[in-house]
């Protein structure tokens, strides 16, 4: 979760955003049948996609790694979940990049610095925004270089080292609803996080929704967010 978010009052752990997005990390490696060992979170902001791993395998560490991270956030660090600016452990069997390659000029550059150093077989769970014309204020606001469609990902993903396992978008039903905000914000110009607390009926039915959908496989026409699952060579 990018840290600017928390400051939309949004708590990861009930929100039907997040909630899809965890479910759909979960739902992919159950597919391939992986049980995390140890996990590495980059740019794991609040370390909430980390914290929902471990709260489903009792086994597995995790650090996260955010060079944002305050003195406090540090301080968070438990036996299994550590929060680092840098990365300090040794190879992972699972590597997170939730909407982070976006961040960054380079995003080969980036993945390849971790495939290089991951043993093979090991897992990269890759999600971003997806399609430049939903680009808006949001992305501004949250310095976003650029947005994906999922051939694009799974190229980047390629030529990093990595063999696509899996892809598919994510947010399928609610894509009208993104992309006609998404234009309105582009001509009010409002540099702002689209993402804001829903009330409880509303996050109940998203939800509920997103979470048939994400049991659906193969959606790869449209949505607002584009995800691979792909190994170390």
């Amino acid at each position: 979760m990018d840290l600017r978010e928390l400051e939309q009052g949004v708590d990861p752990s009930g929100h039907w955003y997040y909630q899809t997005k965890a479910q759909a990390l979960a739902l992919s490696l159950q597919r391939v049948g992986h049980t995390p060992g140890v996990v590495k979170d980059i740019g794991a902001g609040s370390g909430f996609f980390s914290s929902f791993l471990l709260e489903r395998h009792h086994n597995a560490k995790a650090l996260c790694i955010d060079p944002n991270y305050t003195d406090e956030q540090l301080g968070q660090s438990t036996g299994r979940l550590t929060f680092e600016r840098q990365d300090t452990w040794g190879p992972a069997d699972l590597y997170l990049f939730m909407d982070v390659i976006e961040h960054v000029p380079d995003d080969t550059r980036l993945l390849e610095h971790y495939v290089e150093d991951a043993p093979p077989g090991a897992l990269f769970f890759i999600s971003v925004p997806a399609f430049e014309f939903l680009w808006s204020g949001h992305d501004v606001y949250l310095q976003h270089y650029r947005r994906y469609t999922l051939p694009q990902l799974e190229r980047v993903s390629v030529r990093s080292g990595l063999e696509v396992l899996y892809g598919r978008y994510l947010y399928g039903t609610t894509f009208p609803v993104v992309l006609a905000l998404r234009t309105l914000r582009r001509r009010s110009h409002a540099v702002a996080s689209d993402l804001r607390p829903a009330g409880p009926r509303l996050n109940g039915l998203l939800t509920n929704i997103l979470s048939a959908e994400n049991r659906l496989r193969g959606n790869r026409v449209a949505g607002s967010t584009a995800i691979v699952l792909a190994r170390r060579r």
